[in-house]
């Protein structure tokens, strides 16, 4: 979570169902249907939060200045900020759940599909996608051209509608900002959900001995308040869930099993045939803002830390020989903001690009095409309120929106590299080549497939520079943790 999020909007209302809305920025000219013989590219906004926060009602994701500059570009676009239900509205999952749906009388009339539990929050962003691609006309976009963009869960959520069957064809183009499948990967129903959900029920003091009716029946009795109230002391994440072949496939194309969604995330076979291109970034100290949710930073802490972000022994040794092991508490922040950046974030994207390079050697550049970008400046009013923030999780969105309430705390320089990277953006919304210069000076796009990258430097610019923020030692350490991990996943 990105650590200067804007506070909620004064009188603003949490509702389950009543909060499953849509923003819709647009320019005139389309609302006026002046755009009608040649409509307009739609960029459609889904934001993060783990899962487990967040809203398109965020002062953050006011697109106002976006479009406005896609006007004065002469490149308009319409903006489409959804919502979608979190935390354990969105997914929560458990037997007692699986349960009561199954002896509800609406369940022998539902698809299969419809009978997942806890995968709520994508089946929400996928009919909002649904809802664009059927009404955007009538405002003047163009439901043949929508690019999907989002953040941290948002981007996360992005990927797993690339690879998810039943979720292909919801959009042509996709920018992921610092987050694939490999940030937030599944959960198993009877395991991490059951604990989830368990655990919930001791908060709000409901018997674990009570039968799975009386139990909902409790549950259901509390008021939506008390429920937010007992996540507080809850793990700060919540993940989709697998659901044996509902939402996530239980069987690979060839039929091989188990499949789960990270044996299909480095699968090109897997993903969209629809998908036309990706956007794919992160930023360069992702983890700066993590460390104060995993409590004190110190030596005596780094054994616990280390078994949480490496969970098999045999590497911990390694991951000391490439990160180093703290001796003072100031080493500790920093080690430890590495890690997370680096397994959370550096270490996906850089998988997951080399997949998509993969996928569009396969298909070909012209009907796939994969662009890089890394976002290595911060922001000034973030270093003075928070020192060593740097170029942290989530820091581009104040450049990507130019939201107007935030306007005010970007310097002169930092309000004209938000223009450059509004219009790095609309012009992949329009698919577009935008030129940048290149280390010898000509004016170029850069190629993600020789390992370059959109780079907005710490000079307030964009250039092309490398893609790869991992050394060799890092990348062999999450390698061999991924591969374990592969090896190791229950079966479906």
């Amino acid at each position: 979570m990105p650590a200067w999020r804007l506070a909620p909007e004064e009188g603003a209302d949490f509702d389950e169902l009543n909060a499953l809305n849509l923003n819709v920025f647009i320019p005139l000219k389309a609302l006026k249907h002046e755009t009608k013989s040649n409509p307009v590219p739609v960029m459609t906004w889904v934001h993060g939060g783990a899962f487990t926060w967040g809203s398109n009602a965020d002062p953050l994701y006011d697109a106002v200045n976006l479009v406005q500059h896609s006007i004065q570009l002469e490149q308009p676009v319409i903006v489409v900020a959804i919502n979608y239900r979190v935390n354990i509205f969105g997914f929560l999952a458990s037997k007692e759940l699986q349960e009561e749906l199954e002896e509800s009388p609406e369940y022998p009339s539902l698809s299969t599909y419809e009978r997942s539990i806890g995968n709520w929050g994508l089946m929400d962003q996928k009919l909002a996608f649904e809802w664009v691609r059927e009404n955007i006309a009538s405002f003047g976009g163009d439901a043949k051209n929508v690019t999907a963009f989002g953040e941290s869960a948002g981007s996360v959520s992005l990927h797993y509608h690339m690879v998810l069957p039943s979720h292909h064809g919801l959009f042509d183009h996709a920018i992921l900002q610092s987050g694939t499948i490999l940030s937030l990967p599944p959960e198993h129903m009877h395991k991490e959900g059951q604990a989830n959900f368990d655990t919930l029920l001791e908060r709000l003091s409901i018997p674990l001995s009570l039968d799975s009716r009386e139990k909902m029946r409790r549950l259901r009795s509390i008021d939506q308040l008390a429920l937010l109230s007992a996540t507080r002391s809850m793990p700060g994440v919540h993940y989709p869930c697998y659901d044996n072949g509902k939402v996530f496939p239980a069987l690979s194309a060839s039929g091989l099993k188990p499949y789960t969604v990270l044996l299909a995330a480095r699968d090109i076979n897997a993903y969209d045939p629809n998908l036309r291109s990706v956007l794919l970034g992160s930023t360069k100290d992702e983890g700066t803002t993590f460390p104060r949710f995993f409590g004190e930073c110190s030596p005596q802490t780094w054994p616990a830390f280390l078994r949480q972000m490496v969970p098999v022994p045999e590497l911990h040794a390694e991951a000391e020989r490439v990160y180093g092991a703290p001796t003072t508490d100031a080493d500790a922040e920093l080690i430890f903001s590495k890690l997370i950046g680096d397994a959370g974030f550096s270490y996906s994207t850089h998988v997951t690009s080399e997949t998509l390079q993969s996928l569009q050697s396969a298909r070909g550049a012209d009907q796939f095409r994969l662009l890089r970008y890394n976002m290595d400046v911060g922001m000034n009013k973030l270093d003075e309120m928070q020192p060593g923030l740097g170029a942290t999780h989530g820091v581009e969105l104040p450049f990507v929106f130019g939201a107007p309430k935030l306007t005010a705390l970007l310097t002169e320089e930092e309000v004209r590299l938000s223009k450059e990277m509004q219009r790095l953006w609309i012009s992949f919304a329009y698919q577009r080549d935008y030129e940048a210069k290149a280390p010898s000076n000509e004016m170029r796009v850069p190629q993600a497939e020789n390992g370059e990258a959109f780079v907005m430097t710490n000079t307030h610019h964009i250039e092309i520079g490398k893609s790869n923020r991992l050394t060799e030692a890092q990348r062999a350490l999450w390698d061999k943790l991924a591969q374990m991990q592969l090896a190791t996943t229950a079966t479906l």
